[in-house]
């Protein structure tokens, strides 16, 4: 059988796997995410165990019980490019660090790294731009007016095509977390929210908010 079709198929599940992973665990971010350096890593080395499972299923003649054509061949390549998952999250042995946190051991442990590298590298290149759009955002806004109803708006708009409403537990933790800037100056606590909420919800949420609220959230004269 001619194999490029399958092996350009079971590369593109890998890349699409890969990718939506990386926008998964950064959902309040834009599609520049996926060009990050480490992001871009993570994607190909999806796809690349996804080829070795294939080669690896077509070696060892595995055809799942089905006949010879299409539905075998399309079995293969589903398994391998889905099945590359299961073993990339996969661990040998669990080891418990003295802390009393369990590590796994195997690829589950290659691909923590890699993911905590992704996040740590995005996170450096994005908080100078998510600065000045925070500082931008909350210039003219009472935090003491803002920093219960904005959260809670942007909620509202994020679940506005679902009709759904903000959980009990989400909001919980969003209040939690700005809680903690109680003791800062004003201007970092406007900052720090904005800065919370963008990574939250997004940039054009956290805007489209704002402007539900501006008569109730806004400073009376705004900051330059």
């Amino acid at each position: 059988m001619d194999a490029w079709p399958d092996y350009t198929a079971v590369t593109v599940i890998g890349l699409a796997v890969g990718a939506a992973e990386t926008l998964t665990r950064h959902r309040g971010r834009s599609f520049d995410v996926l060009w990050s350096w480490w992001s871009a890593v993570y994607i190909l080395l999806n796809a690349a165990i996804s080829l070795v499972a294939l080669f690896g299923i077509r070696r060892l003649g595995w055809d799942f019980g089905l006949d010879d054509g299409s539905p075998e061949r399309w079995a293969q390549v589903s398994a391998a490019g889905f099945g590359a998952m299961t073993l990339l999250r996969s661990s040998v042995v669990l080891a418990r660090e003295e802390s009393g946190n369990d590590i796994g051991i195997g690829p589950a442990g290659i691909v923590q790294i890699v993911l905590d590298r992704i996040d740590h590298a995005i996170a450096t290149e994005r908080i100078e731009e998510v600065a000045r759009q925070a500082r931008e955002l909350m210039a003219d806004v009472d935090y003491e007016k803002a920093h219960k109803d904005l959260p809670v708006q942007c909620a509202n708009l994020l679940l506005a095509d679902t009709g759904g409403a903000p959980g009990e537990e989400d909001m919980a933790r969003i209040g939690r977390t700005v809680g903690r800037w109680a003791s800062l100056p004003e201007q970092a606590r406007k900052v720090n929210l904005g800065i919370f909420l963008i990574d939250e919800f997004g940039e054009k949420i956290v805007r489209l908010a704002k402007q539900d609220l501006m008569k109730a959230i806004g400073n009376a004269s705004p900051e330059g």
